[in-house]
């Protein structure tokens, strides 16, 4: 009864987040789902678990937006987490990545990082300075404002959606 209960659930809002469509996600879940064509029997590794690759660039290209949405993020964070998003889909679709049952994600190829490409930081008021202006700043002055992690955040959203995949039981056991 639980089960059901739960899966009515996420049928609602699921149905709820796709019908937004404000957001702008540079890659839409239709461009992924079309360049993952040579993705066909590819999987993706997820600690013990082999979770079909195209399965998981469609359900990562479908919930991105209602995702982003659902982040209390300025436009600039938002801005970053797009980046960020469309490097890291881009090393997924060249099957370089894994991640470990934690989520941690690596890239084969060692193109990715946890360093992101911009260097902002960002005060209550969503104003961003940059990292330069922040070194200059006091250390009373630097207390209010906090760096944003883009890739870290990427990584989060990833490991979400492979975590739903697996208990929805979309995924296989190496073992």
């Amino acid at each position: 009864m639980r089960n059901i209960i739960i899966a009515l659930m996420l049928g609602y809002t699921t149905s709820t987040f796709s019908a937004k469509t404000e957001s702008n996600i540079s890659v839409s879940a239709n461009q992924i789902y079309k360049n993952s064509k040579n993705t066909s029997n590819s999987v993706y590794i997820y600690g013990t678990n082999k979770i079909d690759l195209k399965l998981y660039l469609y359900n990562l290209g479908t919930n991105v937006n209602s995702y982003v949405d659902s982040r209390n993020w300025n436009s600039y964070m938002r801005d970053e987490f797009i980046n960020a998003y469309n490097n890291i889909i881009k090393a997924l679709q060249e099957k370089r990545l894994s991640a470990d049952s934690f989520g941690n994600i690596t890239d084969q190829e060692g193109k990715l990082s946890n360093i992101d490409e911009d260097d902002y930081w960002y005060n209550k008021k969503g104003e961003r300075i940059t990292g330069e202006e922040y070194q200059n700043l006091s250390a009373r002055k630097k207390k209010r404002y906090i760096t944003f992690h883009a890739n870290k955040e990427v990584a989060t959203y990833f490991s979400r959606i492979a975590q739903d995949i697996i208990k929805k039981g979309g995924a296989t056991s190496i073992y």
